[in-house]
């Protein structure tokens, strides 16, 4: 999570590999688990045609995002008129990071309210968000409606 520069992927990398020389040593098996980033800073979305290739996946973690892409706190009363998840900004960020996640053969999921906005969810597909986490309150409604939108194509 809030990734602004590939030396911090660079650097977790080194760290894993660091564990894993020593539970190797240790005869401990580690198998070859991915490594994925959280985009949320708009610091990861004008670097990410070069962090996608330190990557296995990418996750878009749309409530820090849309804070950060717009300068405003979301748990302030006084500055909720100004997050948007749809502001063009936001949407622009989410598509170039699918756009260059997707040339590059790596898989794209969003979290966070965006995610979960029944509304939201034909758009976010159009532009080739490809997993969904949400929340359970709304599991099944986003379901259907991804069956049903992707029925209709």
């Amino acid at each position: 999570p809030m990734i602004t520069s590939v030396d911090e992927v660079k650097a977790i990398k080194k760290i894993i590999d660091e564990v894993r020389g020593e539970l190797s040593v240790e005869k401990v098996k580690t198998g070859s688990p991915e490594l994925g980033i959280m985009i949320e800073t708009p610091a990861s979305v004008f670097l990410f045609d070069i962090l996608v290739k330190e990557v296995d996946f990418v996750s878009i973690g749309t409530n820090d995002l849309v804070q950060y892409m717009l300068a405003c706190d979301r748990e302030n009363s006084k500055m909720q008129q100004l997050y948007d998840c749809y502001d063009p900004s936001v949407i622009r960020s989410i598509h170039r990071v699918v756009d260059i996640a997707h040339r590059n053969g790596k898989i794209v999921s969003m979290c966070g309210n965006f995610a979960s906005e029944l509304d939201a969810v034909e758009l976010l597909i159009l532009l080739g968000i490809d997993e969904f986490s949400v929340t359970n309150d709304v599991l099944q409604k986003i379901k259907k409606k991804i069956k049903l939108f992707k029925g209709k194509k």
